[in-house]
């Protein structure tokens, strides 16, 4: 658990267990250490496709002076 916390926040902590996983293993902690890096915020905006609009703005040239 502490192992994926410090991964996730990127912080460099260790119990000095991650040399002792399996390599599924360390390949989560990879993945995770990534993610956290991304940011959950970033990753939710990447993932999430903006609707396609009709809206249309008009526009002018304003003229001042």
């Amino acid at each position: 658990m502490f192992e994926t916390i410090s991964a996730f926040a990127t912080v460099g902590l260790t119990a000095g267990l991650t040399a002792q996983l399996n390599t599924e293993g360390k390949w989560i902690m990879i993945v995770v250490m990534i993610i956290g890096r991304v940011g959950p915020l970033t990753l939710a905006y990447m993932l999430a496709r903006p609707k396609p609009t009709l809206l249309k703005y008009p526009e002018d040239n304003v003229l001042t002076g």
